[in-house]
């Protein structure tokens, strides 16, 4: 089994409630760890929400844009 696949399986079974969990815990990082205001950490967040969204992508089949705020 290779890696994307292996990663679909685990994908497949994850619910919209379980990857806000998982957003919940990025807003705390990015409120902890990586403040906005500093490009460095701006374009660490901006490659974190772009990979967040091709997940809930593959997940429901569309892009849901809520402006990135939770």
């Amino acid at each position: 089994m290779t890696k994307n696949e292996i990663m679909g399986a685990i994908l497949s079974n994850v619910s919209m409630d379980e990857l806000d969990v998982i957003w919940n815990a990025l807003f705390c990082y990015r409120d902890e760890c990586i403040p906005e205001g500093e490009p460095e950490y701006d374009d660490e967040w901006g490659d974190i929400c772009h990979i967040m969204a091709k997940i809930t992508e593959n997940l429901i089949g569309e892009i849901v844009d809520d402006g990135g705020e939770k």
